[in-house]
Formats: structure tokens, sequence, C-alpha cells
């Protein structure tokens, strides 16, 4: 159980550099996914962090992981980016998704999009990916 939730943590958080994703990949299983995106996703191989990043006018498909040339995928609204000009810094749930995705602004500037994995959804109050049951509307069902 907590590995989960600490697989849910580590997936729902934003990286600037591979540094800081080193030490998830110490002990963890080959191929893990440690984060998911639009561009990409960032993976466990041979205990180091590693990169598979898409070509430019690609997008990341959630559920095949491959590059395809389109900017709305079947999972999440990729290429199409968010006014954050008068957002506060911050982790939105990307609502039009069923919340399956989340995006983040930082300075009034769009930062991206990042996936909640399989059956997950952004829980805007503890800014992770959570079961429906444990999210309030409108991303999750719970009370």
């Amino acid at each position: 159980m907590f590995s989960s939730i600490f697989g849910i943590l580590v997936l729902s958080s934003v990286v600037s550099s591979y540094g800081s994703l080193g030490r998830e990949c110490l002990d963890a299983s080959e191929g893990l996914l440690i984060e998911v995106g639009c561009w990409g996703y960032f993976f466990c191989q041979n205990g180091q962090v590693a990169r598979h990043e898409c070509q430019n006018g690609t997008y990341l498909d959630k559920e095949s992981l491959t590059c395809i040339n389109t900017s709305i995928t079947n999972t999440t609204r990729c290429g199409y980016p968010v006014d954050c000009s008068v957002l506060i810094d911050g982790y939105y749930p990307d609502v039009e998704t069923g919340c399956s995705s989340f995006y983040v602004c930082l300075n009034h500037a769009y930062m991206g999009r990042q996936y909640c994995p399989g059956g997950l959804v952004f829980d805007p109050d503890l800014k992770i990916c959570n079961w429906p049951s444990q999210v309030l509307p409108p991303c999750g069902i719970g009370e």
C-alpha cells in the first residue's frame, strides 16, 4: 500500500532535472514510470533515470506510451496551452479530461500537462493523483 501511494506522489510531481529524479530508481522495478506528460516520460532503466521524449509536433498517448501526430489524444488535451496569466502558481486539474491530467502554472506561464496513472484523478486539495472515491467533485466522487 505504501509503495502505491509513494508512486502516486512521485508521478504527480513536476521535476526540473534528472538529478532530482535519480533517487527514485535506486531500488525500483525496471521500467517503472516516474513522470508522464504530454512531452514524454521518465522511467527507470538499470537503476538509473532514463527519458523518452516525443519529437516536435508529436505528443505522448497515455495509453500506448507512444508519440502520436495529433494535438488531441483520447486522454488529454496536449498541444492546447492554458492561459495562466490570471492564475497563481500551482497545479490545476484538467476538468475537460475528467481530471485524468493536470497542468502547472508558474509565474503566470503555462508549464505543461502531466498525466495521472490509470484510474486515478488529480486531487486539487492534496495536489496528487488519487482514487476518484477519495476526491471531491468535479474530479472525483468522494463526499
